[in-house]
């Protein structure tokens, strides 16, 4: 008697606490599943580990000012609106490609190309006005522990620039860490036989410094320094 008893009270028990229903119920197993979507998206994010990006996760479900929803707007919009330059990679709209600020802008150096990570560094460097020449966006840089090859990375639209054009002067405008070490190393040795001017941006003016972090005056200034390689 004493066993029955103990076990229906500890079936109530579990349904009081939601445990049962929760174990059972398909509309739970879905929310939760949609939960873990929303989780593992934002992990895919740079700097977003699993604990931050489910803190995010919850913090837009509970949200009282419909922040969910105003970014899944912003996303969309800018997957409406936002497109890749087929040339040089930059940021453009879709209506503008290739990119008429830089690709299809005649008053750029063409001589001169500025290698850079991404588009982050090209803004930063179109407002310091101290280069006017124009630019490849890698989209990466060359790390093995990270898993990421020559083959992942914009180094085949790189030498389908470089081989049919006039350019001259390949600027490097990566940073000071491993990563964008053996990227440049990689490239200048592939890029030396065709007999341009290679060059690398000052990195003392980094002071050790991430490029992402650095004010646009300051990386203005690195490139002015930049010396060949």
């Amino acid at each position: 008697v004493y066993t029955r008893s103990y076990r229906k009270s500890s079936k109530i028990n579990n349904e009081r606490d939601g445990l049962s229903y929760c174990r059972n119920e398909p509309s739970f197993l879905a929310l939760n599943i949609t939960i873990e979507n929303l989780i593992a998206a934002l992990n895919r994010l740079p700097g977003l580990g699993r604990r931050t990006s489910e803190r995010i996760a919850y913090m837009l479900v509970q949200d009282k000012f419909g922040t969910a929803k105003v970014l899944a707007r912003a996303l969309q919009k800018l997957n409406e609106d936002v497109s890749i330059c087929s040339i040089c990679g930059l940021i453009t709209s879709e209506d503008n490609n290739p990119c008429e600020y830089i690709c299809n802008n005649q008053k750029r150096d063409l001589s001169k190309l500025c290698i850079i990570e991404s588009s982050e560094e090209f803004f930063k460097i179109e407002l310091s006005k101290m280069y006017d020449g124009i630019y490849h966006v890698l989209n990466g840089k060359i790390s093995p522990i990270s898993g990421i090859s020559i083959n992942d990375i914009r180094i085949k639209e790189l030498f389908d620039r470089i081989y049919p054009s006039d350019i001259k002067e390949i600027i490097f405008c990566l940073g000071d860490d491993v990563e964008s070490a053996a990227t440049v190393s990689y490239l200048a040795e592939k890029i030396k036989p065709l007999g341009k001017l290679i060059t690398c941006i000052d990195l003392s003016v980094l002071n050790g410094a991430p490029i992402e972090y650095l004010e646009a005056k300051t990386l203005g200034k690195a490139i002015v320094q930049r010396s060949e390689i």
